[in-house]
């Protein structure tokens, strides 16, 4: 059986690590709710660099997600002891002047949830052909 995190990782992130990504930004706030069993950090960048940092990244956490193999960050999930389920990336309208514009706000946003699957033999396959065309 083909391992998720190979084809997520191989297809869909390429390099990019969140765990890496948060070193250069800095935590302003930590929420912990439903007792402590989901946390919401929110970051910003520790420099100013034109075209190179979002102006805030929203992290979440819970302990309630299902067991996956999959992990946007196996070492952020072990140092928080909970499965990074959610990563957005706030940008700001803001005028650049690399392209001599402003640019309208946009958020990235990378989300685990959870998919009732009716058919495992066609998502089986599914993941074998993937894995034949690498």
């Amino acid at each position: 059986m083909v391992s998720v995190d190979s084809i997520m990782n191989n297809r869909v992130f390429g390099t990019l690590n969140f765990y890496d990504l948060l070193k250069d930004y800095h935590r302003i706030s930590a929420d912990s709710t439903n007792a402590g069993r989901k946390l919401t950090e929110i970051y910003i960048p520790n420099h100013e660099e034109e075209n190179k940092y979002c102006d805030t990244i929203l992290a979440s956490y819970t302990k309630e997600f299902p067991k996956v193999d999959f992990s946007f960050s196996k070492e952020l999930d072990s140092i928080r002891g909970k499965k990074l389920f959610l990563v957005e990336m706030l940008f700001a309208e803001k005028f650049y002047k690399t392209y001599n514009k402003v640019i309208p706000p946009r958020n990235y946003k990378f989300e685990l949830v959870e998919n009732v699957v009716n058919n495992e033999d066609l998502l089986e396959d599914f993941f074998a052909r993937v894995e034949t065309n690498k």
